[in-house]
C-alpha cells in the first residue's frame, strides 16, 4: 500500500463559530494534526510505497536471539514430518499439515509436545507453503504421436509401455521384423545394411565377379611349380594364365611358389626373382590378359584392383616400389605379342605404385575403365637396380579385378571351376595308348580323335611332350582339330597282311599339350 496522506483539517471552526468553544476545538484538532503527521512521517521511514519494509531498515540488534541463532546456522537438517516427543535442534526442517500446511524451521531447541502450542510459543518459524493435491492424475495432457491419453498420468503410463517395447541402445536384442532406411548403392560407411541393400550389392557383384582366372595360383598344369627362365621380351608361362617377360635381355626366373599369405585359401603365389649376381636392370613383368568376352561389360565402369604382395629382403626396386598396371585396348583379343610391344589398338594404362614390405600385405586401387575398352590385362612390374642379391624378388597372389568402387574380399572359386576355366586356354593330358592290327594293302594314314575336357578358346596348337614309344607306325603327330577335339595321326606301311602297331607313353611326363592362350 502507498504512504498514508497527511491530515489537513477541512474547516476553521473558530472562524465559523466565533466562540471560545471553536478556539478550543481548533487547538484540539491542531494537536491531532501534529500527532498523525508525526506518525505518517515515522511510517515513511520504515515502509516503502509498495507496502514492504524499506531496504536496510532492519539491523542485527533488532532481531531476536532465536533469529540470530538461526542465521548462524551453516546447514539445515531435514527431519521429515513433525512428530511429538522428539528433541528438535535449531535448524531442523520439518513438515506439518495440521495448522498451516508447509515446511517449518526450528528456531528454539525443544522437545516437541503439540505442534500448534510449540508454534504459538515461537519455537518454529514458517518456511514454505506445502503444495497439496499436485497429482499427475489431476493434470491434463495434449495427445500427440503415440500418446493418446488426455490425463498426464495415463499418458506417462503409455510412454513407459512404449519404452518397454523398444530395444536398448547398447547391444540391442531385436525381435520381430526390424526395418531401417536402405543406403544408396556403393555406400561404404558404418551405416546398417538392409536386406534390400545386400541383395542389390550381391546383384551388382555376382559370384565369379573377379575377372582374373587363377588369381590364387592354384593351377599350374604347365610346370607343376618348376621355375621358368625369363630372359627376354618373349612371354613365358610360369603358371596357368600367368605370363612373364623382361623388358630386354635379363636373367631371372618366375615360379609358382607354395608360400602365400594363407588368407582366403591363398597358399600359393607367383614369384619373380632376379638371378643372384645378375646386373641387368631391365623391367621384369608378369601379368594376365583378360579375354574380351569377360572384359567388355566393364567398359565405362569403376573397377577395383586388389592383390597381396611381398618383397624379398634384397628387392632392388627404387624405394621398394612395385607398379600395378591395368592396360586396356579398343579391339578384341589382340594378344600378348602386341601387348608386350605396346601396340594394342587404343591402348590405355591405369597404374599405381605400392611400397612393398617383407610381410604379406593387401593393396588395392580403383579406376574407371575407358568407354569402348574391349579387352584388358593386369601387369605387375618393377625395374631392378644394381646387382641382384640372393632375394631380389617379389611375389603376388590373390589378384582380383571386379566392377565397383568397393574393396571386397578375394573372390574364392572352387578349384574344379578354376581348373576348367584354365583349360579353356591351356590343357595338358596323358598321352593316349593306341594299338591295332590288320591287313594293310598299301601305306595308309590313321587318325584317332579325342575330346578336350572343356571347350577351348579357339582351336589350339597341340604338341606331343616327352618321349612317346611307337612301333609299326611312321609320321606320328598331334594336332588341334577344333576347340573341342585334338587328333593323333600316324601312317601304317603296306602292303602287310599282318600289320600291327602300338603307340604308348614312355613315362608320366609323356603327354598332349594344347595351347589356346591369348
Amino acid at each position: 500500500m502507498p504512504q498514508p496522506p497527511r491530515f489537513v483539517p477541512p474547516f476553521d471552526i473558530a472562524s465559523e463559530l466565533g466562540t471560545q468553544v471553536g478556539v478550543h476545538l481548533d487547538a484540539t484538532f491542531d494537536t491531532i494534526v501534529t500527532v498523525t503527521n508525526a506518525i505518517s512521517d515515522n511510517l515513511g521511514l520504515i515502509q516503502r510505497d509498495d507496502g514492504q519494509l524499506k531496504n536496510q531498515i532492519v539491523s542485527l540488534d533488532a532481531l531476536s536471539t532465536a533469529a540470530l541463532t538461526l542465521f548462524s546456522k551453516t546447514n539445515f537438517v531435514p527431519r521429515g514430518a513433525w512428530v511429538t516427543a522428539i528433541a528438535y535442534a535449531v535448524g531442523d526442517l520439518i513438515s506439518d499439515m495440521s495448522v498451516n500446511p508447509g515446511t517449518y524451521i526450528c528456531v528454539t531447541a525443544h522437545t516437541s509436545g503439540t505442534f500448534a502450542t510449540d508454534l504459538a510459543a515461537s519455537k518454529w518459524m514458517f518456511f514454505s507453503q506445502q503444495v497439496q493435491n499436485l497429482l499427475l492424475s489431476n493434470l491434463t495432457n495434449i495427445p500427440s504421436g503415440n500418446l493418446a491419453a488426455t490425463n498426464l498420468q495415463v499418458a506417462l503410463n503409455e510412454l513407459q509401455s512404449d519404452i518397454d517395447t523398444r530395444a536398448t541402445y547398447a547391444s540391442p536384442a531385436l525381435t520381430g521384423t526390424p526395418v531401417a532406411p536402405t543406403a544408396a548403392a556403393g555406400t561404404n560407411t558404418t551405416q546398417l545394411a538392409t536386406t534390400a541393400f545386400t541383395q542389390a550389392a550381391l546383384a551388382a557383384f555376382p559370384r565369379y565377379g573377379n575377372r582374373i582366372i587363377n588369381g590364387a595360383l592354384l593351377v599350374d598344369q604347365r610346370n607343376a611349380g618348376i621355375a621358368v627362365a625369363v630372359t627376354s621380351g618373349t612371354a613365358v608361362f610360369p603358371a596357368d594364365r600367368w605370363m612373364a617377360w623382361a623388358g630386354g635381355a635379363a636373367v631371372a626366373t618366375a615360379t609358382r611358389i607354395s608360400t602365400g599369405p594363407g588368407q582366403f585359401y591363398l597358399d600359393y603365389a607367383l614369384n619373380m626373382q632376379r638371378t643372384a649376381g645378375n646386373a641387368a636392370t631391365v623391367a621384369l613383368n608378369f601379368g594376365q590378359i583378360i579375354e574380351s568376352v569377360n572384359w567388355r561389360a566393364l567398359a565405362g565402369q569403376a573397377v577395383t584392383v586388389s592383390f597381396y604382395a611381398v618383397r624379398g629382403i634384397n628387392f632392388s626396386g627404387a624405394s621398394n616400389l612395385l607398379t600395378a598396371n591395368v592396360l586396356t585396348g579398343t579391339a578384341n583379343d589382340q594378344g600378348r605379342a602386341s601387348l608386350i610391344a605396346g601396340t594394342w589398338t587404343g591402348q590405355a594404362t591405369a597404374s599405381q605404385t605400392f611400397a612393398l614390405t617383407t610381410t604379406w600385405t593387401r593393396y588395392s586401387y580403383t579406376f574407371t575403365v575407358p568407354v569402348g575398352a574391349l579387352e584388358g590385362s593386369v601387369v605387375f612390374s618393377y625395374t631392378p637396380t644394381g646387382t641382384a642379391g640372393a632375394a631380389d624378388s617379389f611375389a603376388v597372389t590373390g589378384v582380383d579385378i571386379r566392377a565397383g568402387a568397393i574393396l571386397a574380399a578375394f573372390d574364392y572359386t572352387p578349384i574344379g571351376d578354376i581348373l576348367r576355366s584354365c583349360q579353356r586356354y591351356y590343357w595338358a593330358g596323358a598321352a593316349p595308348y593306341i594299338s591295332g592290327g590288320c591287313n594293310v594293302n598299301t601305306t595308309s594314314a590313321w587318325i584317332h580323335t579325342y575330346n578336350f575336357p572343356t571347350t577351348m578358346r579357339v582351336a589350339p596348337a597341340a604338341t606331343m611332350q616327352g618321349t612317346w614309344v611307337s612301333t609299326g607306325v611312321t609320321g606320328l603327330a598331334v594336332s588341334g582339330n577344333s576347340a573341342d577335339t585334338y587328333a593323333v595321326s600316324f601312317n601304317v606301311a603296306g602292303p602287310n597282311a599282318n600289320a600291327a602297331w602300338t603307340i604308348a607313353p614312355n613315362s608320366s611326363d609323356d603327354r598332349v599339350a594344347a595351347d589356346a592362350e591369348l
